[in-house]
């Protein structure tokens, strides 16, 4: 059986002050998103963007992210 990973939430990013971390999650995302496309099409490797990964999946609602 496998150890369930621990989620951290990620630190505060001083762009977006609020409590509602919608905005913060959704920009994540998109520069996940944009950071894979781009390495992808340079033939670089994608680990650099999974930090960006890790953060929207911390922030988001887990029903956003589990597809």
């Amino acid at each position: 059986m496998s150890r369930p990973r621990s989620r951290t939430t990620e630190l505060l990013d001083h762009c977006f002050p609020n409590q509602n971390q919608t905005k913060n999650c959704w920009q994540n995302f998109l520069d996940f998103q944009h950071c894979e496309d781009t390495t992808t099409e340079k033939g670089r490797d994608v680990s650099i963007c999974l930090w960006h990964k890790c953060v929207y999946k911390s922030l988001c609602p887990l029903f956003w992210v589990t597809a």
